[in-house]
């Protein structure tokens, strides 16, 4: 799985992917370049000797044998979760009734039972039943606002099926007559472009028909007019705002001729890896397929449980974080990204994959992002340094060790950061972190970012509708310039381990970059994952097994030093 081969996917083959008619190119555009690689190795067999490439002839043959077996694999598998999922209907049938009152105590209600629950004034099935269910989902809790409540009350089912053409799922949200919207049925549709090896390709959902005042995914601003202004009227101004039923208005990958940078194509990548987590999550009511969840499925530790915690920096700001507590007093600390939070789909992963071995991790949101207090921040490196030292010190001072500190693609940046300034953790694990924190910013910016920061004071940075996502400040372009990561990493103590693992197709941050933390960092691993994107999409268990080996034998011998 390690090499330090320098070719690597860049943010051409990604926009050659994004802007073809068809999005299974982008497969295609992957399958490419990992046959130039291969081209090269056979290069390297030709060197060997006779008797080696007959044994490399076996192994070829033995791989054939493999993909044989996971073809049937496949097959059967697939049988057998159609077979069982028409066993489960009924039971889906059943549990419809049930809440909606077309039984009564456990058995179909005849006429005259529901007419003597109507006399008297008994409720009807199970009233809220999946705002309920949906609001003690933890994935589903977050994107459920106050507003939404009223209309998810009127929620009747939910129904997933298997769609064949092209492959994916749907599903459909029956609601009974409500005040909010005229659709009685809402629908997503996820098309994905492996099967077997499940890919997002595109999701597809309903448009809800708003009764007037009442779209849940707007609000409607008022302002005063300025005074001497002739028109008296109130200025309304119209922004979208949180709500679940924008899980309807999936994101959308760019069309032919439309341009995309890195950032960019990073806060997309993000938007869709965390509207499938929903998706799975909400076909968990209607499936019992595990089919199209990315993440790795490894037994629960019996012992472990997750705990909510909140940690304040020195800026009196609260940081929100999830403990997954097994016990453990050597802990991992995990951190997101760029405009990310702790919910992302890899950080999570990896903290599973911690609990189920016995490690207690813990991921948090830094300031202005997730959950957490304070305002997003472009740059900001050197603050979220400090949100993490805050979170270190938190576990010191109840007689637990962070001992271990992750961060991917920013939050590699962070943790490495902080390993220069601050030499009490043992081992860093920087996941897809940039090297060189000048690039990309012309792409996203454009050429003359600088001249309108030094006119200006500011640049908004703004959504494809118009709206105004962040702002990029003079103050916050410097922290990110002046963010020396050369330094930084030569200031890491030789006693900290350090291990670098990046995704040879990643197509946000070029793989070249863990070469050059490879070349100047003392104690130090580098680990490239083939074919791996920034997000590691569809290779969370290769992320896996590169990080929990390396985190279980530094939290190993932390002990034994502590011992």
């Amino acid at each position: 799985m390690s090499n330090t081969n320098k070719d690597a996917f860049n943010v051409a083959d990604l926009d050659a992917a994004l802007n073809a008619d068809d999005r299974a190119d982008l497969v295609n555009v992957l399958k490419n370049k990992l046959q130039d690689l291969a081209g090269k190795h056979s290069d390297v067999l030709e060197n060997l000797s006779i008797s080696v490439r007959k044994r490399v002839d076996v192994l070829r043959e033995i791989q054939a044998h493999h993909d044989e077996l996971e073809a049937k694999f496949f097959e059967e598998r697939a049988a057998l979760e159609a077979k069982y999922q028409k066993l489960y209907q009924p039971l889906y049938v059943k549990r419809y009734e049930i809440v909606n009152g077309v039984e009564v105590g456990g058995a179909t209600a005849d006429a005259e039972s529901r007419k003597q629950a109507d006399n008297e004034g008994e409720e009807k099935g199970v009233p809220d039943f999946w705002l309920t269910a949906m609001k003690n989902n933890e994935v589903l809790a977050e994107e459920i606002s106050e507003r939404d409540e009223g209309a998810l009350k009127f929620l009747q089912d939910i129904k997933w099926s298997r769609v064949e053409n092209p492959k994916g799922f749907k599903l459909e949200f029956y609601f009974d007559t409500n005040p909010f919207f005229k659709n009685s049925i809402l629908t997503k549709t996820y098309h994905m472009i492996d099967e077997d090896e499940p890919i997002l390709e595109k999701a597809i959902g309903t448009e809800i028909e708003w009764y007037p005042g009442k779209c849940l995914t707007q609000k409607i601003l008022k302002k005063k007019p300025k005074k001497g202004s002739k028109n008296a009227k109130p200025i309304t101004k119209t922004e979208q705002c949180e709500s679940f039923f924008n899980f309807f208005s999936p994101p959308q990958v760019p069309e032919e001729d439309e341009d995309i940078d890195e950032d960019a194509a990073e806060e997309l990548q993000n938007l869709m890896e965390q509207d499938y987590d929903i998706g799975s999550s909400l076909s968990s009511y209607g499936n019992h397929s595990t089919q199209f969840k990315r993440t790795t499925s490894v037994a629960r530790n019996p012992v472990a449980m997750q705990q909510k915690i909140t940690i304040s920096n020195k800026r009196g700001e609260k940081l929100f974080g999830v403990l997954h507590e097994t016990g453990s007093a050597k802990v991992a600390v995990l951190c997101h990204g760029f405009r990310s939070s702790k919910e992302y789909n890899t950080i999570v992963n990896l903290a599973h994959v911690l609990e189920n071995n016995g490690i207690s991790a813990f991921r948090f949101d830094f300031s202005g992002n997730g959950e957490s207090e304070g305002s997003f921040l472009f740059g900001n490196y050197l603050s979220e340094v400090e949100d993490l030292r805050a979170v270190t010190e938190y576990f010191n001072s109840v007689n637990r060790a962070a001992v271990v500190v992750l961060g991917h693609s920013k939050g590699g940046n962070v943790v490495l950061l902080y390993a220069s300034k601050y030499h009490d953790i043992p081992a860093v694990v920087n996941v897809s972190g940039r090297y060189d924190l000048k690039r990309g910013l012309e792409e996203r910016l454009g050429k003359n970012f600088s001249e309108r920061l030094n006119k200006d004071g500011y640049i908004d940075i703004k959504t494809r509708t118009g709206e105004v996502e962040y702002q990029v400040t003079k103050e916050s372009m410097m922290d990110r310039l002046n963010t020396n990561m050369h330094e930084a990493c030569l200031s890491v103590d030789k006693r900290c381990r350090v291990l670098t693992v990046h995704g040879s197709a990643d197509e946000v941050i070029p793989v070249e970059d863990a070469l050059e933390f490879a070349k100047i960092i003392p104690n130090h691993q580098l680990q490239i994952v083939e074919g791996a994107n920034h997000g590691y999409t569809i290779h969370q268990d290769e992320l896996s097994s590169v990080v929990l080996p390396f985190i279980k034998e530094c939290i190993q011998q932390a002990e034994d030093v502590s011992e």
